[in-house]
């Protein structure tokens, strides 16, 4: 089942890459995608987000972006709606052996600490 985040009438402000390199990702494709790309869109849809390196290359305005990791989807949300609160949990995590494993084995509750804890995780 894929999950989906829905962004409508956004204004980033920013350019950059995405939280994650994602295997099968497209940053490496982007320079063959974005010249086929019609810019003349109401809406972008992304069926398979992973890192979102096309997402976040062209910047749409309206954009439904899907995965079928949900752990994914309530990161992106959580980086969107509570980013505050995102980088609270990760100044909490220490970076050692031992943290990082006690950290990959408990799945907190709290939807941003998941969050935080899926960035830990992939860097």
């Amino acid at each position: 089942m894929a999950h989906q985040l829905a962004f409508e009438q956004c204004n980033f402000g920013m350019k950059g890459a995405p939280l994650f390199r994602w295997p099968g990702g497209k940053r490496a494709l982007l320079k063959h995608l974005l010249p086929l790309i019609n810019k003349n869109f109401k809406r972008y849809y992304e069926p398979f987000f992973g890192g979102g390196a096309l997402f976040f290359a062209i910047q749409p305005k309206n954009a439904i972006l899907s995965d079928t990791n949900s752990d994914l989807i309530n990161c992106y949300t959580q980086v969107r709606d509570r980013p505050d609160e995102v980088i609270a949990y990760l100044g909490k995590l220490r970076n050692t052996e031992q943290d990082y494993y006690k950290i990959r084995d408990k799945v907190p509750a709290d939807n941003a600490a998941k969050a935080a804890r899926l960035i830990y995780l992939a860097a």
